[in-house]
């Protein structure tokens, strides 16, 4: 089995807010994230 991929620090906070709002549509966790991070909108997407 190959190694994982790693992921950002702020990825498991993101998907705790995610799973807390369910369900939501990807245009809103756009919107929340965009809102919430310093990522832009593209970078969400």
């Amino acid at each position: 089995m190959g190694e994982l991929p790693k992921i950002s620090e702020s990825e498991p906070e993101n998907m705790k807010e995610i799973w807390k709002r369910s369900p939501i549509t990807a245009e809103q966790i756009a919107i929340y994230l965009s809102d919430s991070s310093e990522w832009s909108d593209q970078a969400v997407r």
